[in-house]
């Protein structure tokens, strides 16, 4: 089997309990708190005879330091410390910034706003996505409104922006509605410039429902540029403590279609803070061989 890539975003319920992180508030005094958050994740994974290996996903720990004005805002820093994949520990997210009311505005290393966009359920293994997009930046400016049924994110990461080199500034917007009992909905738009390249711009569309323990999505999204289109259906059922998730999607141009990819796994939650999980994908491609992810993941 090819290596699948990750989608475009996990689903915060894929690993209800383990993925996402449970940061914990271990001081506050007079408006100012000092938040704490860990995570680790490692799977085994075997795709065809001799690619069995032992692979990291997430160990990182981070920390949040916030204080409350007078007028009712507050002004935050975030870092977060992760391991790299290569026996070492690197700086990743790191901004500051402040909220009042629904709107929150940082700037610095950070996630851009279609990192917001995606309905994809997998464990380990998702859906490849061909149809380019820039989910994270090293000088980014991230502004949410976060109403209750409504939520609009705009970033730009400006690295970059007026110098001349063969990298990219990326701008977009990401807008999210819940149209009807458990219908969201949400667009994704965002422009690239490459200043060694032709400019692109890639969007999205997707729709979810979620009603107890069902959830299922779908999405698609477009870069101009290649004229790459790519598409993912997931859905996810949760029952006590076990949860199933399966997708398949696939990306194509007009020249080309990539192949068929697909996932089917099964997550369990050993306690609120720790899952265990076992995922198999797959695709259509000639001499492929389907991949297997046998998982844990702690939150703190």
């Amino acid at each position: 089997m090819k290596k699948l890539a990750l989608s475009i975003a996990v689903s915060s319920i894929a690993l209800a309990a383990a993925s996402a992180q449970a940061d914990e508030t271990i001081y506050e005094n007079d408006g100012l708190s000092l938040t704490v958050g860990a995570d680790v994740e490692y799977a085994f994974t075997v795709q065809g005879d001799d690619s069995a290996s032992l692979d990291i996903d997430d160990a990182d720990f981070d920390v949040k330091i916030s204080s409350e004005m007078e007028n009712g805002a507050t002004v935050f820093g975030f870092f977060e410390i992760e391991e790299n994949g290569q026996d070492a520990v690197q700086l990743s997210d790191s901004y500051v910034g402040f909220s009042y009311d629904a709107v929150t505005v940082s700037v610095g290393k950070q996630i851009t706003a279609a990192d917001n966009f995606g309905i994809g359920q997998d464990f380990w293994f998702g859906v490849g996505n061909d149809a380019k997009i820039a989910d994270y930046g090293s000088e980014v400016v991230y502004v949410e409104y976060a109403a209750d049924a409504f939520t609009v994110v705009a970033a730009a990461d400006l690295a970059l922006e007026g110098e001349e080199t063969d990298d990219e500034a990326v701008y977009d917007l990401y807008v999210e509605a819940d149209v009807a009992d458990g219908v969201t909905v949400s667009g994704m738009l965002q422009s690239t410039t490459d200043f060694a390249a032709d400019d692109t711009t890639t969007f999205g569309i997707a729709a979810s429902y979620s009603m107890d323990e069902y959830t299922v999505g779908a999405e698609y999204s477009y870069e101009t540029e290649t004229e790459v289109g790519a598409w993912e259906v997931a859905g996810a059922y949760s029952i006590n403590a076990t949860t199933f998730v399966a997708g398949f999607g696939d990306s194509d141009t007009d020249e080309e279609s990539s192949d068929f990819q697909y996932y089917l796994g099964a997550g369990y939650d050993l306690t609120d803070n720790a899952s265990v999980y076992a995922e198999i994908a797959g695709d259509d491609a000639d001499d492929s061989d389907m991949g297997f992810a046998l998982g844990m993941a702690l939150s703190f």
